[in-house]
């Protein structure tokens, strides 16, 4: 019984750590640039599609944020210089890459968060569109929350009706 309780006391331990100990969470940001990278990296060698890889991408860039958020409440301001650098952008690649540029604009792109306001949020979105549109870019979005396609399929021709069974398949 006290080895179940220690394993159990141990295990709360863990998890508290994991997401509060700020060693683990500069861990957990490292990591999650790693993964950004690979996802540009398969991109641009290939192996993904644009719309893959930029959602991944941009799954990558809200953990990231979400990492350093948490991360500055935990550990007092510091005074650091900030240095703008392509963060996502794999060793050994140009970040002027055309396609390095494509994917990781379109991962930003559909990142702004939502605590934005609605016109500021369209205005970014805009930005990003016409920056794509000018260096001659390809624009795709990431595929939405499953209950969240519902409005989509009814503007496509579905009826409302067909359209609540089709959500409750989903379900």
């Amino acid at each position: 019984m006290l080895i179940l309780v220690a394993a159990g006391l141990l295990l709360v331990v863990g998890v508290v750590a994991w997401e509060y100990w700020p060693v683990a969470l500069r861990y957990r940001q490292s990591r999650s640039v790693e993964d950004g990278r690979a996802d540009v990296a398969g991109y641009v060698s290939g192996h993904d599609s644009l719309s893959v890889a930029a959602c991944q991408l941009a799954s990558e860039i809200r953990r990231l944020n979400q990492l350093s958020f948490r991360l500055s409440s935990l550990e007092p301001v510091s005074h650091k210089r900030i240095y703008d650098e392509p963060r996502f952008v794999p060793s050994g690649e140009d970040p002027t890459n055309p396609r390095v540029e494509e994917v990781t604009l379109n991962a930003y792109r559909s990142t702004i968060p939502d605590w934005i306001p609605s016109q500021d949020r369209v205005s970014l979105r805009r930005w990003y569109d016409s920056t794509m549109h000018a260096r001659g870019l390809r624009i795709v979005d990431c595929a939405a929350n499953k209950r969240l396609k519902l409005p989509a399929r009814v503007d496509c021709g579905m009826n409302h009706s067909s359209a609540r069974r089709s959500l409750s398949a989903i379900r």
